[in-house]
């Protein structure tokens, strides 16, 4: 980001402004400022609100070098308690609100391959699979299953989507609640276990990958070493409708991956790692582990995310080829379930109620015509004019 008058901005302190993630967040005030969003590209420059972070909770991460974020999300997660409109970023300087990310992160099993990416205009849909948001707020989207090794595991999509699960490239990680990550868990273990008998390894032992899962350590076996082959693919898929999904498989190679304390941990002769996958109760996030190695429409107007290969992104290794299958029927377990509401509810327990339903209609009206039937028989046939009275109760009470 290029701020071109930062002695000059200006700071309204008039206006507070609250941003709340999941389990973190921070507030500020309102500034404004000329900002150009990188220096050759085609995305102009403009004079933009922003906000000057004041306090924060748990959203500066330690030994990092960024100090700020440009927030991609709906307006919808801004709250400001003195009633402001923060517009956001692109829409002041480009008017759009329908752009592509692209996150390469590392194509080979040389840690220091940079990081490289894009933010461009969407021009065409062609080639993306087309998921709908389930809200404009976070890029909330429904998850129908998650497997490992190409299995799929046996987690309600209700556990995937509660509270909810969105696309999120400020998380580093992939971030699962308690019931999808045990089963996350347990099978990649049993992979790695099974891996290592296969192929004993200096230096690895099932204590190594036990506390690397566990994410109290971090793996740091020799350099050169394909550690990504002990550990299997993980596959997510995403409601395209109420009967349609599509699978994206996630390579080993991006949830075994070098973070800033990892590198920090390594020697002359290793390269460390840690555990991309972690388990947090406040919602399912799907960051930078998930996103990489794909072209990622954001269509904000038509509240919609898409999703390919991103062809800009040379892959040399299989272990971190991403792959993409096509739309394809739902599973049963899954098929005209609304995973994203909570709702455990399948067309055969819709079918369930609906007998129920019918069940007890019929049996109310066996009542009333049991009830009929008595009443004649105590009261016989009344005629125009006739008093009638009904001496015994249809309800019998008992005096408590």
């Amino acid at each position: 980001l290029h701020l071109f008058e930062q002695r000059s901005s200006g700071i309204n302190a008039e206006y507070g402004v609250t941003l709340q993630y999941v389990d973190s967040g921070w507030s500020g005030n309102v500034a404004t400022d000329q900002l150009k969003l990188c220096t050759n590209c085609s995305i102009g420059a403009g004079r933009v609100n922003f906000t000057v972070i004041k306090t924060a909770t748990n959203f500066f991460i330690d030994q990092s070098l960024w100090q700020g974020i440009l927030g991609l999300a709906f307006e919808d997660v801004i709250q400001s308690p003195d009633g402001y409109h923060m517009t956001q970023v692109l829409d002041d300087l480009t008017g759009t609100q329908q752009f592509t990310m692209t996150l390469c992160g590392r194509q080979n099993l040389n840690p220091s391959t940079p990081i490289t990416g894009s933010i461009e205009f969407v021009t065409d849909y062609s080639g993306y699979t087309m998921v709908p948001l389930v809200r404009a707020w976070y890029y909330q989207i429904e998850l129908t299953e998650i497997g490992v090794d190409g299995e799929t595991l046996d987690v309600d999509c209700y556990d995937l989507n509660q509270p909810l699960a969105f696309l999120d490239s400020g998380t580093t990680n992939i971030v699962l609640t308690q019931t999808p990550y045990i089963a996350v868990h347990k099978a990649i273990t049993s992979f790695a276990e099974d891996a290592l008998k296969d192929k004993p390894a200096e230096g690895l032992t099932e204590s190594n990958i036990t506390q690397f899962l566990a994410r109290t350590e971090f793996l740091c076996p020799p350099r050169n070493f394909d550690i990504w082959s002990y550990f299997p693919t993980l596959s997510l898929s995403l409601a395209i409708n109420s009967t349609h999904d599509f699978t994206i498989n996630v390579p080993s190679g991006q949830y075994v991956r070098q973070t800033v304390k990892s590198i920090a941990a390594q020697t002359d002769s290793t390269y460390c790692y840690n555990f991309g996958i972690e388990h947090r109760d406040t919602g399912i996030i799907l960051g930078d582990a998930f996103l990489e190695g794909l072209d990622v429409i954001h269509d904000r107007k038509n509240k919609k995310a898409g999703f390919k290969l991103a062809t800009s992104c040379s892959v040399t290794q299989p272990t971190f080829e991403k792959k993409l299958s096509t739309p394809k029927e739902r599973s049963e377990e899954t098929k005209d379930k609304d995973c994203s509401a909570g709702k455990k509810t399948s067309r055969w327990v819709v079918a369930g109620i609906a007998a129920a339903v019918v069940l007890t209609l019929i049996a109310m009206c066996f009542t009333y015509w049991v009830i009929s039937s008595k009443m004649d028989g105590t009261l016989g046939t009344a005629n125009s004019g006739d008093e009638v009275r009904d001496e015994s109760p249809i309800i019998e009470t008992t005096a408590a």
